[in-house]
């Protein structure tokens, strides 16, 4: 009984670590000094399933692993997505996935739902090019935060306050925004 109970002990240390060094994908970072450099990056651990807040590199498999935090690097691309550091409203940095850049920008964030199966879903945040921090998009008070947001935008407030265009929209939202809003000279 107790070889058994080492064993399965053993079986699942040596898989966690296993599943640790998975979850490499080829990418890049891009360094404070703009200096790309390619190689393997990770954003998420598989065992314990959890979103990285430091990304770890290395340049090829089997190479030292270094751990960036969002103050360390200007970015890092992985998966065919780019993923910059920015200041949230809560005064952290984090890194976000640039999903549309403008007047009014989108970013998105992975974070697991809490729930046992580890279920994977998006957090959004949007930016406007005078706001220096990051604004969360909760789906519970969705429209009256946009319409605070975007009160410069009237025809697009319509939109949002007559519910024709919700949260599952913020793509939509976001560059019907940045077509409508003109830049001042």
């Amino acid at each position: 009984m107790k070889k058994s109970i080492l064993f399965v002990l053993a079986l699942s240390a040596h898989l966690g670590a296993g599943a640790q060094e998975a979850g490499y994908q080829p990418g890049a970072i891009i360094t404070l000094t703009n200096e790309r450099i390619e190689g393997l990056v990770k954003n998420v651990n598989l065992a314990p399933a959890r979103i990285l807040v430091d990304i770890k590199f290395k340049k090829s498999e089997g190479e030292k692993v270094t751990v960036y935090s969002p103050d360390e690097l200007l970015g890092y691309e992985s998966q065919g997505s780019t993923y910059v550091p920015k200041t949230t409203s809560m005064g952290n940095k984090i890194f976000v996935k640039k999903l549309i850049t403008g007047k009014l920008s989108l970013y998105g964030e992975l974070a697991f739902d809490g729930s046992d199966s580890y279920n994977v879903t998006h957090v959004y945040y949007i930016q406007l090019d005078t706001d220096p921090v990051l604004r969360d998009v909760p789906q519970i008070s969705f429209r009256s935060q946009m319409l605070k947001y975007l009160k410069n935008a009237p025809g697009l407030c319509n939109l949002i306050s007559d519910k024709t265009l919700k949260w599952k929209d913020l793509p939509k939202i976001v560059a019907m925004y940045n077509e409508e809003v003109q830049v001042p000279n």
